[in-house]
């Protein structure tokens, strides 16, 4: 874990999971373009998801066909939630742990909610600054 990304999670005391679900597809960046650059966790279809922390929604629309809502956290902290079956704020909105943003959604006809944590321009791994996220069973994390 980097010193920045460590110093996050000190400061914001561990972001907190947007859904209660398993990891089913870890962070695996790859190039500047290819990769995964975010986690995926396994939760029924229109699963509530609650932002990681408090913000303002910067974004709430489509990307690449799929619905998505990005949260400001404020420091250069963005988290972005993929995969959505519906979009329950606008851009502009301010938002609390407590706040449903969406719900989930179906990827590649797997239930699912994508989640991607930004500190700047850097994507870090989700599963370095929230608590409480563990692999599905069977799913094996390296470092």
């Amino acid at each position: 874990m980097t010193a920045l990304v460590a110093s996050l999670a000190l400061s914001w005391c561990l972001f907190t999971p947007p859904v209660d679900g398993p990891l089913i597809r870890p962070f695996a960046p790859v190039g500047a373009y290819g990769g995964h650059w975010g986690i995926d966790l396994a939760v029924p279809e229109g699963t509530p998801v609650r932002p990681i922390a408090p913000g303002v929604v910067s974004f709430a629309g489509m990307v690449a066909g799929r619905a998505s809502v990005t949260i400001d956290h404020g420091g250069a902290v963005r988290s972005s939630y993929s995969y959505l079956s519906s979009l329950l704020k606008t851009a502009g909105q301010p938002v609390d742990r407590a706040t449903v943003i969406g719900t989930t959604g179906v990827d590649r006809g797997i239930p699912a909610l994508h989640l991607s944590v930004r500190v700047g321009a850097l994507y870090v791994d989700p599963t370095q600054v929230c608590s409480r996220l563990t692999p599905a069973e069977g799913l094996a994390l390296v470092a």
